[in-house]
């Protein structure tokens, strides 16, 4: 991950301002932890901020031309901007400071700047601006987490239903298939019945034949009173036939 850079945005009239920072902070951007911008009065930092909402601080005197400091806290507050400020003023009265305050000040210097003084507010400064933009970054990262996990859970819900619809597809499926075998074996279960009536049918025709060539039993009972006739079919149809009284005495004879 890169070093976090600060851009600093110094809103003074005095000309040396430019010279003493650059000088105090050398080290700082050299190794490019910071950049320094200026402006001559409110005005042109508005400009600025304007152009470049990006800014992380703004230094800011109070009596400038144009647009003093007081009045540039007060723009700066009706934009919204997300630069803390700091005001460096030797008008440092109760009154300004509250004034400052109530504007969106952060901190309030008085001149004549003391460089350690500034140093020490600086890094403050750009300590708690550090620690809001993890806590941004943590929250934009939540909720891109939040986003991820509710993209996830809509895939994997439309994965559901779509084997919901699959599965209903193939239920739909299967119960038309067995509706059609269903419906197969109950018309051949038909075409069975019917044939086996039809067969049973002939059987009984068959018997009623049968019984029609076969002779009566009075006739051999009154030649041979104590004979009789096993005449047993294990069926409907037998396959034997017992042959008339008169044949059996001939051929007794």
């Amino acid at each position: 991950m890169p070093p976090t850079v600060n851009k600093i945005l110094v809103t003074d009239d005095e000309p040396d301002l430019e010279l003493i920072i650059t000088q105090k902070f050398r080290s700082r951007i050299g190794k490019g932890e910071i950049i320094f911008e200026f402006a001559e009065n409110g005005a042109i930092a508005l400009e600025k901020l304007l152009k470049d909402p990006t800014f992380d601080l703004v230094f800011t005197d109070i009596n400038m031309p144009v647009l003093d400091g007081l009045s540039l806290l007060g723009k700066m507050k009706e934009h919204n901007f997300a630069a803390k400020s700091i005001v460096i003023s030797a008008y440092g009265d109760i009154r300004n400071i509250r004034t400052a305050m109530n504007r969106g000040a952060f901190d309030f210097i008085v001149k004549p700047i003391d460089l350690e003084d500034l140093e020490v507010t600086l890094t403050k400064a750009l300590h708690e601006i550090d620690i809001l933009k993890q806590g941004v970054e943590a929250k934009s990262n939540l909720e891109i987490a939040l986003v991820e996990k509710a993209r996830a859970q809509a895939e994997a819900l439309q994965i559901m239903k779509e084997k919901e619809i699959l599965i209903l597809e193939q239920n739909e499926m299967l119960e038309h298939q067995v509706f059609e075998r269903t419906l197969e074996i109950n018309q051949q279960k038909e075409v069975i019945e019917l044939k086996n009536r039809e067969i049973v049918d002939s059987i009984h025709y068959a018997k009623r034949l049968q019984e029609a060539i076969l002779p009566g039993t009075n006739e051999l009972e009154n030649h041979f009173p104590e004979s009789f006739v096993l005449y047993r079919p294990k069926d409907i149809v037998a396959g034997d036939f017992f042959t008339g009284s008169t044949t059996m005495l001939n051929l007794l004879w």
